[in-house]
């Protein structure tokens, strides 16, 4: 079993410690005992320590393919009581890199980290390139070494390797919903992502007494509608509060200490809401719909653009370099949800991303949503359709204090339903069914609306 831990400061004070607190604190609440926030130093002592082996040990050092902070492969490679049973995980730099040895032999780096420490009967979780951290919290290489543990300590019995690929999915599902809406998979994901690797015995277990609750909150849920060949489950989320950080560079919001980084874009909060993928009548989430948003609008607002660092020992700069007036004109991320769907050999999952607020360079203006109503839209599991349907053609023009809208749109096998959403620019997003006749779908919207878009839904539940 796990029964302990050392968690090793960065190059770069502050950098990952709240990697390092979240490791610990998780450690803790499973009931271990963990040695947090050990220095180099101290982490050199306590890998080498002739009595002790622990059970895990998780490092956020600066790293290269033969030393771990400040011990090298050949120390590990001859630490008398071996490291049997004991599970290490590093988001240093290369500390998972396996390169040949030198022509002449007898140097520090005959053998690799990962060698010498599997050599020696250990199970590790290393990346054969950089680790990526960030100031404002976990992210990046942090936030997938976070949901490493959390699998590992869910109760679930996953063995090392399984850990690291639901690790792996969760962090694909939190950020797969399409560039629109917040940025997309990018290339520090990919390099965060590709590069860390299990080695030793992926089959191992690591776990203890006291699982952890992993599970994500919820928002309310209404019981399914029935639409024709759709079944609609409603979620609401209401009065969300954020809170706000100032920063030499810029401001930023968190929602219950989530926020979310993409590289040269502003940080925006952020939540995760784990969804059903398939109910019990075989029906299978395909879409979601805004039904309605609440939001407040903060004025003369300076963002704070992404600054991602290498853990390193020279340091990166910041990771994009953008300046705000170089930011887009509209709102960096034009809708506040996404729907992730991650398909395995084995499991298909299914996640609502949200990012909970936008920012727009040309007013300065960050709006912050505190309430969204969506319907997730479920379809018959068996259909053939794959393909969502097509928007032709959208018109919208204010007459008579009211917005009004002609709509035409196709899809391969029907298109079910037409809803148009309005922003009054008060504070409100509301949405509104279309009626079709001879194939234009038309409505209006009261008032004039600032904001327009328009969302086509076919039979399958695609949008």
């Amino acid at each position: 079993p796990l029964v302990g831990s050392t968690v090793g400061d960065s190059f770069r004070p502050g950098l990952t410690a709240d990697w390092d607190d979240y490791v610990c604190a998780e450690l803790t609440t499973a009931g271990l005992a963990p040695l947090c926030r050990q220095t180099n130093s101290q982490l050199r002592t306590e890998l080498l320590d002739p009595a002790t082996v622990y059970g895990s040990i998780w490092s956020s050092q600066h790293s290269n393919h033969f030393t771990l902070g400040r011990v090298n492969s050949v120390q590990l490679r001859d630490f008398e009581l071996g490291y049997s049973g004991t599970l290490l995980v590093t988001i240093g730099c290369h500390a998972g890199l396996n390169v040949a040895p030198p022509d002449e032999p007898g140097s520090q780096i005959d053998y690799d980290v990962v060698q010498a420490f599997t050599g020696q009967g250990g199970t590790a979780v290393a990346s054969t390139a950089y680790g990526y951290a960030s100031d404002l919290g976990r992210s990046y290489s942090e936030l997938l070494a976070s949901d490493l543990i959390d699998h590992l300590l869910s109760g679930s019995a996953a063995t090392v390797g399984e850990a690291l690929v639901l690790a792996k999915q969760t962090y694909f599902g939190r950020i797969n919903s399409g560039s629109a809406v917040i940025g997309g998979i990018d290339y520090v994901d990919e390099k965060v992502l590709l590069p860390l690797t299990v080695y030793g015995l992926s089959m191992a277990q690591f776990g203890s007494a006291s699982p952890l609750d992993t599970a994500v909150a919820q928002p309310d849920t209404a019981a399914p509608q029935e639409m024709d060949s759709l079944t609609i489950i409603t979620h609401t989320l209401e009065e969300l509060s954020f809170n706000e950080h100032l920063t030499e560079d810029g401001r930023y919001f968190d929602y219950a200490g989530q926020f979310i980084e993409r590289a040269n874009l502003p940080v925006q909060p952020a939540h995760q809401i784990a969804v059903t993928h398939t109910l019990n009548s075989g029906a299978v989430v395909r879409g979601v719909v805004l039904r309605a948003a609440a939001y407040t609008a903060v004025a003369d607002f300076e963002p704070l653009l992404t600054q991602i660092w290498a853990i390193s020992a020279g340091g990166a700069a910041t990771g994009n370099g953008v300046a705000v007036e170089d930011v887009q004109e509209a709102f960096d991320r034009p809708l506040p949800y996404g729907l992730s769907i991650f398909k395995g050999v084995n499991e298909q999952t299914a996640n609502l991303n949200l990012v909970l607020g936008a920012y727009e360079a040309s007013s300065q203006t960050e709006i912050l949503y505190n309430g969204l109503t969506l319907d997730l839209l479920y379809g018959d599991g068996t259909t053939t359709d794959v393909t969502p349907p097509e928007l032709i053609e959208e018109i919208s023009y204010i007459v008579d204090n009211e917005t009004r809208f002609y709509v035409r749109a196709a899809d391969d096998t029907a298109v079910a339903q037409v809803v148009a959403v309005c922003d009054d620019g008060q504070g409100a997003w509301t949405a509104v069914d279309l009626q079709q006749s001879g194939g234009v779908w038309t409505g209006h919207c009261t008032g004039a609306a600032v904001r327009t878009y328009v969302q086509v839904v076919d039979t399958a539940g695609y949008v």
